[in-house]
């Protein structure tokens, strides 16, 4: 069974959206490349996932996007294809990660399909 492993938020102002949830919450941002910082909710023993916040790519899109860790890359995207959805971008190497893509179910909404790399 594949599980959710990441999400990732966006936000219309990243500065002002980090703000809040580092005072809500306590969560923890550390810039990856320009655009996307990753979210640290809290030490590797507690329960829970990490996940991203990156700059939203236009002022109607602020939503959170679920990132499923699958053993196959290739043969998830096939799966989702024949099921129905579809891949909305190119594969994309994560450095010392592994290969992941963005989908869309049936209904259109978008998730994250992620193979990891060998350790």
């Amino acid at each position: 069974m594949s599980r959710v492993v990441h999400f990732e938020i966006e936000a219309k102002d990243p500065e002002k959206k980090m703000a809040f949830y580092q005072e809500v919450f306590g969560w923890k941002f550390q810039e990856m490349m320009e655009g996307y910082w990753s979210i640290i909710t809290g030490s590797a023993e507690d329960e829970g996932i990490d996940g991203g916040l990156m700059k939203a790519a236009s002022e109607d899109a602020v939503r959170t996007i679920n990132t499923i860790h699958v053993a196959n890359l290739d043969e998830y995207l096939s799966k989702i294809e024949q099921a129905g959805g579809k891949t909305t971008s190119s594969k994309m190497d994560i450095p010392e990660v592994g290969v992941f893509a963005y989908c869309e179910d049936i209904d259109g909404l978008e998730f994250g399909v992620i193979e990891f790399f060998a350790k």
